[in-house]
């Protein structure tokens, strides 16, 4: 009776939001750069590399380099990278696999034409209409991963979707896979700054597929690897990415590029720049463990010059995303970007704009995963529970698009539109009854009535309808199923975990 009841109150639930669909988009991606200006960024590139070279704060990751042929300058801990050790390197790298999630059904593919839309991370703040901003707290994430859960069109979940404050780094880890373990079957995605932060993040995933043993080279979580733009990689984040590629985990390579900051302001220079300090970084991960999955991480975009504050959903952020697409694909590897980020410090007009100008060049560009999908306010900082049912709305609409038109006999509908006379209406045909439930997008939050039933039903801003339904569907909320035993190891390694840790 409970579960009948629960499946009930999720039926309520607006069908854009119940419904999962994955995204294979049928679109050529759209392009800036003609083949002449991406093989110019591509060689530009290469030669950063050759000739300016980038510094490895890693004794290993600088070994690992000069036996494959690298020049090391040890006293600076500067490597140069020939264009043939990185091409060789890059030629070793899938260009699709599959992320494999608790739930059989919530696998991904990543790579080629498939879209995967992940939630906010790396947030500090949290907010919401009755408490506004705070720091966050465990409970503030265990309440979005249950609304990620529960949301079709997010694909993914960012393990850093919040991070409460409270806790240290590795002890907020651990608390934090916990909860995943506890609230979701969905794919993962982590943060992989420190070996430390990646060895607990694939023991605790572990315990869902048989332990550490049978999870080797068999991609079950996806780890996101930053570069310390400009030209420096740090030593912990490389002993994590260490960790990872060595078992065979799929790694993100992501350059962070503010442009006039940490990089020329022109777009080609952002590029260049870019391409090199992520190709290092996919060529070094081929060297640990030869076809590893890796996907070419973007992430750039502009400063505010008179402010120095990063600036998104800008019109040269756009350009980036695109134009690092094409770059990603010269070489056949699976592409990251972005999509909600914004500098808005509330859920207002310019939280959406912003948000969709970033979404929309990440879709047309073929992102296969694409971070900050939900929830994201004041450039990363905040996740907001509003803000994260809007973007949840963006998302299904995405979707939608993606699937197409389907042209055929039966939809172009010839004979029932010679059926209905001349100033007649097709509300009754058969061919709108048999698809009156289903023909269009039903919005999640949008409101669509006149303004009479909106007065009457309480004349909800957008901020307000995405609260209540936030609500109802947290209400609706059903945990996954997970053998008991699995959660008995899981708390068994964070008690053991955290013990070691206080001492």
């Amino acid at each position: 009776m409970r579960r009948q009841a629960e499946q009930r109150r999720q039926e309520k639930l607006p069908r854009a939001l119940r419904e999962v669909g994955k995204i294979q988009s049928p679109f050529a991606p759209w392009q800036v750069l003609t083949d002449a200006q991406v093989n110019a960024i591509d060689s530009t590139a290469l030669r950063i590399l050759e000739e300016v070279g980038l510094l490895m704060m890693d004794d290993n990751a600088r070994a690992t380099l000069k036996a494959a042929g690298a020049t090391v300058d040890e006293d600076e801990k500067r490597v140069f990278i020939g264009r043939d050790i990185v091409k060789a390197q890059l030629a070793l790298v899938p260009s699709q696999f599959d992320l494999e999630a608790r739930n059989p059904a919530n696998t991904l593919t990543i790579g080629q034409t498939h879209i995967n839309f992940a939630t906010a991370g790396g947030a500090s703040y949290y907010s919401d209409l009755e408490t506004e901003r705070r720091p966050a707290t465990l409970d503030d994430y265990e309440r979005l991963i249950k609304l990620a859960q529960l949301s079709g069109p997010v694909h993914m979940i960012d393990a850093t979707l919040l991070n409460p404050p409270k806790f240290p780094a590795l002890e907020r880890n651990v608390r934090q896979f916990a909860s995943l373990m506890r609230y979701t079957d969905k794919a993962l995605l982590c943060a992989i700054g420190s070996a430390a932060l990646a060895n607990n993040a694939l023991d605790q995933i572990a315990l869902a597929f048989g332990g550490r043993a049978a999870i080797q080279d068999r991609p079950v979580i996806l780890g996101n690897f930053n570069i310390n733009s400009a030209l420096r990689y740090d030593q912990g984040s490389l002993q994590g990415l260490r960790t990872f590629a060595t078992a065979g985990q799929p790694i993100i390579v992501s350059a962070y590029i503010l442009a006039g900051a940490v990089s020329p302001v022109t777009i080609a220079g952002i590029l260049a720049q870019q391409h090199a300090e992520i190709l290092a970084g996919i060529a070094l991960t081929q060297l640990i463990n030869p076809s590893t999955p890796v996907v070419y991480g973007h992430f750039a975009t502009n400063i505010e010059l008179k402010s120095g504050v990063p600036a998104y959903g800008t019109p040269e952020g756009a350009l980036l995303t695109a134009g690092a697409a094409q770059l990603a694909r010269h070489y056949s590897l699976p592409f990251r970007s972005s999509s909600g980020l914004n500098t808005a410090k509330s859920v207002d007009a310019q939280s959406a704009y912003e948000s969709q100008m970033n979404l929309w060049p990440a879709v047309q560009a073929h992102s296969n995963v694409v971070m900050h999908g939900a929830g994201v306010l004041e450039s990363g900082l905040v996740c907001s529970l509003e803000k994260f049912m809007i973007d949840v709305e963006h998302l299904g609409m995405m979707r939608t698009m993606q699937t197409g038109i389907e042209v055929n006999e039966d939809t172009l509908a010839f004979d029932t539109i010679a059926s209905v006379p001349s100033n007649g209406h097709f509300l009754n045909t058969d061919h709108t009854m048999a698809r009156y439930k289903t023909a269009f997008y039903e919005p999640i939050v949008s409101d669509r009535l006149g303004y009479g039933p909106w007065e009457a039903g309480g004349k909800f801003s957008t901020a307000q309808k995405a609260n209540l339904v936030a609500t109802q569907a947290l209400a609706a909320y059903e945990a996954p199923k997970i053998e008991a035993s699995v959660l008995e190891q899981v708390e068994a390694h964070v008690a053991k975990t955290l013990e070691a840790i206080a001492r």
